[in-house]
């Protein structure tokens, strides 16, 4: 259960377009009544969302709450980690605010703050796997943790073009259209893939995912077997195709049908290794941010966070991944 006096919630006025921030004086008091005397912190800016998580969990706040998308998260998880609390010592919940909204896509709860917050209160927790990326491309090497799903490829060039554009119709209808124009600007890259220690082969890419939950890009249900708490990332390679079968490859991944396709493979794996082979560059995409380019390793942490709500699903989850 939330223990209010040690629990920050971390809210971007800037979600969903803007609307957190414009419903921010009505939403206040009625997240207040709902979760007790929690802390509310907002964030300025990008970047700010990790600062206000790391100093929470430094002042022994134990549950931080997120309002807002999935970048917000992303920032909230990675501000966790760095204050480096023991596994499963911090609970970890989500206020949806934002355009994409995939993870809560994952969790039994409603789609808007108050009615998630109404949720939370009495909510069963599990453990909650986070993915970590080594960024080699970088000197030192950068790391960056992401609770969603973790991407390389088109996947980056897609975050650049929806953050260019309106998102005034939504998330689903965002992504879908920055994935149409990103197929005639994207140039696939050539990448080695290691998993596990075995060599999985060289591939001209158009994205390769790192699921630690399902959904990405605004509802692409991109990892359909995953659940952020098996111990595994389960992986999914797209080769380069022509411009007619990528798109028609598209409404399959929304449906999460497009792991039987010949140029998508998938495997499970702890530790990813990806290398460049050639001169086109391939952009990280976690959590809906990008964070750099490869060469980059992927690895899982079980149980890292403690996840305050409930998987949909999830006893069919486990039958998937067995």
């Amino acid at each position: 259960m939330l223990t209010p006096e040690r629990t920050t919630v971390i809210v971007n006025p800037a979600a969903g377009s803007g609307r957190v921030g414009r419903r921010w004086s009505q939403l206040e008091p009625e997240l207040g009544g709902i979760l007790g005397p929690v802390r509310f912190r907002s964030t300025e800016g990008p970047g700010h969302g990790t600062e206000l998580a790391r100093q929470a969990v430094l002042d022994g706040h134990h549950t931080l709450l997120s309002l807002g998308g999935d970048g917000t998260h992303n920032e909230v998880v990675n501000g966790i980690m760095e204050a480096s609390p023991p596994k499963g010592a911090v609970s970890f919940g989500v206020l949806p605010g934002g355009t994409g909204g995939d993870f809560a896509r994952m969790l039994e709860a409603p789609r808007d703050p108050v009615g998630a917050a109404r949720a939370l209160v009495d909510a069963p927790t599990s453990p909650l796997d986070l993915g970590r990326v080594t960024i080699e491309s970088t000197s030192p090497a950068k790391v960056r943790h992401f609770v969603n799903v973790g991407t390389f490829g088109m996947s980056g060039l897609i975050d650049e073009l929806v953050k260019g554009s309106s998102t005034a119709l939504g998330g689903r209808v965002s992504f879908f259209l920055a994935s149409v124009r990103g197929l005639f600007r994207y140039r696939p890259a050539l990448v080695r893939l290691t998993a596990d220690g075995e060599v999985l082969g060289t591939f001209r890419i158009n994205t390769v995912a790192l699921g630690n939950a399902q959904f990405c890009g605004g509802g692409m249900r991109m990892a359909p077997s995953a659940d952020p708490g098996d111990g595994w990332l389960d992986g999914v390679i797209i080769e380069q195709r022509s411009i007619p079968r990528m798109l028609s490859l598209t409404a399959s991944i929304y449906r999460g049908k497009h792991t039987g396709c010949g140029f998508v493979h998938t495997f499970r794996a702890r530790r990813l290794t990806a290398e460049l082979m050639g001169d086109d560059p391939a952009y990280l995409d976690l959590d809906g941010e990008a964070p750099g380019v490869l060469p980059a390793t992927f690895d899982v942490i079980p149980g890292a966070l403690t996840l305050l709500g409930e998987v949909r699903g999830r006893p069919a989850l486990e039958l998937l991944g067995t």
